[in-house]
């Protein structure tokens, strides 16, 4: 989740104009190569990689695996271009062009240099630069850096000391700073990226997915023997799968590549729960088929007892998301209704983060299609506009939030369960209600409402501490070395949150 922090006044007063390259911009802080023009849609033949790094941001240091990376390479081989070395930030919010970073190409070394553009639109320029780090400061902002390609066509950092940061420039110290620092990069290229979709001709119909931790819409087409469905994966939703029916079961095989996913390459897998570990976590055994059983009368799919679809990197090395018993059936049409009123589970004012239930059914439990579902936020009764300069994984500023809407960074969206991070100096009151739409009538729920608490500034103890993982999925016993956020409740009715990594 990206956050801006500002470098200390330590780590900046190490900068020193004895380190700047000749540049056509000069920088607000001495010693900082910046440039000011992104560099879009390079010309360069594209191939697709995943890349691995290690992001240490406002929350912390976290290992990421997976990330979509694409390179494209100029026709003389001297040049290399790369996006999204720093992944959720090359995205341009105005135009949703992606910015590109150039390289120069010499045998197996790779030369990248610094201050070019990351990121810019109308009211933000952030650049990618270089630094080592000396004592947990920034030493030294350097004019360029290289990658090692090796034989097997792994792309490394070649010295492991440099940090890629993505850099604010400004005029003093308080203005610079840095939204975070990357490092052990490990970028792959993989050749077996393909998609399934059905067959032209074949009718796509709506069905509902219902499962262990909610609900959600599909499309399923049923070609003769094959069926395909798009929407068992949460987060890349438009992806489909193809499974065979054969004496009244569906079959659909494991390991399928999913792409509609804005920052990582995922694929769907098949587990049996093999009990819980000492922590209460599932145990699994992975399989290399998950079976629906179909009722063609009622037109209904049923996932077998004790199978779970799990959603999971490129490598199955990490486990994101699955869902458990499931079934899916088709859908009659959408009709107005009024949505159930959201509730507001938890505000974390130190850090203006909300967990928010927005049920996607209507005031009388019956279900209602999320694609039509949305929800507003209000502060001390002013609807709360989400703007492309406060969001950076928007587009295009927005009141009503759709019901699926993630933009992987500060908005999360997992089943009916949504964290929202905010950018607001101060509120006394918050308010969420839910509105859906069908055939242009719109309905709006009753509002869920929370109240600020002032803290009387006297002594406190921990009451309670609650642990739940980055979409807010809330955990009873985290397993040792996962990274969590941590909610403690204090004896004074104060609530603080952090992030940290379990002992």
């Amino acid at each position: 989740m990206h956050r801006f922090f500002t470098l200390s006044a330590a780590a900046l007063l190490c900068f020193s104009a004895a380190q700047a390259a000749p540049m056509a911009v000069k920088a607000k802080l001495p010693g900082v190569p910046v440039e000011t023009e992104p560099l879009y849609n390079p010309a360069g033949t594209e191939s697709d990689y995943i890349m691995d790094v290690t992001e240490n941001d406002y929350w912390g240091t976290t290992a990421q695996v997976g990330y979509k990376m694409q390179i494209r390479r100029s026709d003389d081989g001297s040049k290399i271009y790369f996006r999204d070395l720093a992944p959720g930030f090359g995205r341009t919010s105005d135009t949703e062009e992606y910015t590109w970073i150039e390289g120069t190409v010499d045998g197996d070394v790779i030369t990248l240099r610094a201050g070019q553009v990351m990121y810019k639109n109308p009211n933000q320029l952030l650049n990618l630069e270089f630094v080592t780090l000396k004592d947990g400061a920034v030493d030294r902002f350097l004019d360029s850096t290289t990658l090692t390609v090796a034989e097997n066509g792994i792309i490394t950092v070649t010295d492991p000391e440099v940090y890629f940061i993505v850099y604010k420039d400004g005029e003093t110290m308080e203005d610079a700073g840095v939204f975070e620092f990357l490092f052990d990069y490990k970028i792959q290229p993989i050749s077996d990226i393909f998609c399934v979709t059905p067959p032209d001709g074949a009718v796509i119909e709506p069905y509902i997915l219902r499962h262990s931790d909610g609900q959600r819409s599909l499309k399923v087409a049923i070609d003769g023997q094959d069926v395909y469905v798009a929407g068992f994966s949460a987060l890349a939703p438009e992806d489909w799968v193809k499974g065979t029916l054969a004496d009244g079961v569906v079959t659909f095989g494991s390991g399928t590549i999913l792409t509609s996913n804005s920052l990582r390459y995922l694929r769907l897998f098949a587990a049996e729960q093999d009990g819980v570990d000492d922590m209460g976590y599932p145990l699994f055994d992975l399989r290399m088929t998950y079976p629906f059983a179909f009722d063609s009368e009622k037109r209904t799919f049923t996932l077998a007892e004790n199978y779970w679809v799990l959603e999971v990197d490129y490598n199955i090395g990490a486990f994101y998301s699955g869902f458990t018993d499931a079934d899916f059936f088709y859908y009659e049409g959408d009709r107005p209704a009024v949505p159930a009123a959201p509730s507001i589970i938890d505000v974390y004012e130190l850090d203006d983060m909300a967990y928010i239930n927005v049920p996607s059914c209507d005031v009388d439990g019956n279900y209602i299609n999320p694609d039509l579902l949305s929800y507003r936020i209000y502060f001390d009764g002013v609807l709360h506009e989400f703007t492309p300069e406060a969001y950076t994984g928007i587009t295009e500023s927005m009141t009503d939030v759709p019901y699926n809407f993630t933009d992987y960074s500060e908005i999360y969206c997992n089943g009916d369960l949504h964290t929202i991070f905010f950018h607001i100096d101060s509120w006394t009151t918050l308010e969420v209600e839910s509105v859906y739409t069908v055939d242009g009538v719109t309905n709006v729920s009753e509002k869920a409402s929370f109240a600020a608490v002032e803290a009387p500034g006297i002594l406190r103890e921990p009451v309670s501490v609650t642990y739940t993982d980055l979409l807010g999925r809330r955990l009873d016993a985290p397993a040792p070395g996962s990274l969590v956020i941590r909610t403690t409740t204090w004896s004074d009715g104060t609530v603080s949150t952090d992030k940290t990594v379990v002992k």
